[in-house]
């Protein structure tokens, strides 16, 4: 089980965040185009380009941690069947891509530059995860998606690919195991 003091934690907390965040941006959603986007094929393509390159980098990182032999905790989300989803699919991924990409991957760029950005805020974001086997994969998506940050300056290829990677893990997980 994951180290949650409470099983309303992992509902609670995302959605409180997600609500705060949502709060602080609300200019910028508020002025996102969303048709223009839905309709552009040009950001469908770096979003599937954003999740591959993220995918691939983060299951080498995996695959050399298991070489070495290190193991994951337990994450299973089978006892939160409804919220896990929600919580993991839709709510860390908006969370962790404004404050890891938005906000602190583009203070720390104009500050410092894009490398030392792109490795601090990602290190951030992988230390800030429980699966401490995972951390390398995790460095290694957060650098993939400081790129595609860069690249772009358009967060929502950010967001949807993040949906899309926690969305294939919350299924392996769930159904196939750790």
């Amino acid at each position: 089980m994951a180290a949650y003091p409470s099983n309303y934690t992992i509902v609670l907390f995302p959605l409180i965040n997600f609500i705060a965040i949502c709060f602080a941006f609300r200019n910028e959603i508020v002025e996102f185009d969303f048709n223009k986007y839905i309709k552009d094929r040009y950001f469908w393509i770096l979003t599937y380009q954003t999740l591959i390159i993220g995918a691939i980098g983060q299951a080498i990182a995996n695959i050399a941690i298991q070489l070495i032999g290190i193991s994951s905790p337990d994450i299973s989300f089978a006892y939160h069947m409804v919220a896990a989803p929600v919580m993991s699919v839709i709510f860390s991924s908006v969370n962790e891509e404004i404050i890891y990409r938005k906000v602190i991957f583009g203070y720390l760029d104009k500050k410092f530059g894009f490398w030392a950005g792109a490795v601090l805020s990602s290190l951030i974001f992988a230390l800030s995860h429980y699966n401490y086997a995972g951390w390398i994969g995790f460095l290694a998506i957060g650098l993939v998606w400081c790129w595609a940050y860069k690249r772009t300056n358009n967060i929502a290829i950010n967001i949807l690919s993040h949906m899309a990677l926690n969305l294939i893990f919350f299924i392996k997980i769930t159904f196939m195991g750790g």
